[in-house]
């Protein structure tokens, strides 16, 4: 007579605690990991997107707001800059908005500067140079003109002043957030499943 003998129910048992306990500790680990190198990769991109002015501060503006648990398994990464969140869906900026000028650079040396501060600004031009005036076209716009030259003509219009202005789309938070998980999850959950079931024995 041929007897076997056989675990498979403290196997099923076995099975059944690394589903209840080690995966969804897996699961918050790997989610945090996630958040927080969705966190560098977003900072990253602000330094590369925007011109960078005070860097200590923009250093701190994406955090991991929260952390993943076991029993919540959601992490979540925040922009706190409001400068820079008005910039994720482009929204319009107007006349006593926290930024207060709506001065819109339209030169070209203006524009690749970005930031109005300086000699970069209506004021600075206009005080820099004896060429620079204020003045009001044919059409209504008002802006910062400058001659090219000692002759009345050419000109170049340096900066507009708009009624509104709309932002530009730069942040890219949640585009840049939700590549790097598309990119990055499978290999970190792998790494959270085997420390977990590591730590499991």
């Amino acid at each position: 007579m041929l007897e076997i003998e056989t675990n498979i129910p403290d196997v099923v048992l076995e099975f059944d605690r690394l589903r209840t306990q080690q995966v969804p500790f897996a699961t918050a680990l790997a989610l945090n990991d996630l958040a927080a190198g969705a966190r560098d990769e977003q900072t990253r991109g602000i330094f590369a997107r925007f011109t960078v002015r005070r860097p200590a501060r923009l250093s701190k503006s994406v955090v991991v707001s929260r952390y993943a648990k076991k029993t919540e398994l959601r992490s979540i990464v925040t922009v706190r800059d409001t400068f820079l969140v008005q910039h994720e869906d482009g929204e319009v900026r107007r006349p006593g908005d926290v930024f207060g000028s709506i001065a819109q650079p339209q030169r070209g040396r203006e524009k690749r500067i970005g930031v109005l501060r300086g000699k970069n600004s209506p004021r600075g031009v206009l005080e820099s140079s004896r060429r620079a005036f204020i003045a009001r076209t044919a059409s209504g716009k008002v802006g910062v003109f400058e001659r090219r030259g000692v002759k009345r003509y050419p000109i170049d219009l340096v900066f507009s002043f708009e009624r509104q202005s709309r932002l530009p789309r730069l942040l890219k938070a949640g585009a840049t957030v939700e590549g790097f998980a598309v990119r990055a999850w499978n290999d970190l959950f792998g790494r959270a499943l085997a420390k977990a079931m590591a730590s499991s024995r």
